[in-house]
């Protein structure tokens, strides 16, 4: 004799419900923009560091470019002129545009969280063209 298998039920298909988006911070909590806010803020430091700390290299690098064109030593001014200073000036140079970035990144986010009214319509407008830039609220 063949057993014959029972097929078990399997769960009851949900009717299709409409999706809503509900907050998903409480009042305790800290809201998406302010987070954002912290990281942006975090990169345009780390930026702005690391700028400085080329421009303090490319410092460096002159007086020793200097000394080496005082004590004819050819090779040193060759290196700090043709390698070191255009290296530097690149770091000092992205350096400060990212953390420039980042820190209006972070002022901008700030502005938006604490000026918005909670309604579903734009309260700010952020905009730029050559030579200008306009924030409205």
């Amino acid at each position: 004799m063949k057993k014959i298998k029972e097929e078990k039920p399997g769960p009851e298909p949900v009717e299709d419900q409409p999706v809503t988006q509900e907050e998903t911070v409480d009042g305790d909590g800290v809201s998406g923009l302010v987070i954002g806010a912290i990281v942006s803020g975090a990169v345009g430091l780390a930026g702005v560091g690391t700028g400085g700390y080329y421009i303090y290299k490319a410092s460096e690098d002159v007086d020793r470019g200097n000394a080496a064109a005082d004590t004819w030593d050819r090779d040193t001014y060759d290196r700090v002129n043709d390698e070191d200073l255009p290296a530097d000036s690149i770091g000092a140079t992205v350096g400060m545009v990212v953390g420039g970035a980042g820190i209006v990144t972070a002022a901008i986010l700030l502005i938006v969280e604490f000026t918005g009214s909670g309604t579903d319509e734009a309260q700010s407008q952020v905009s730029f063209g050559p030579g200008s830039l306009n924030v409205r609220f």
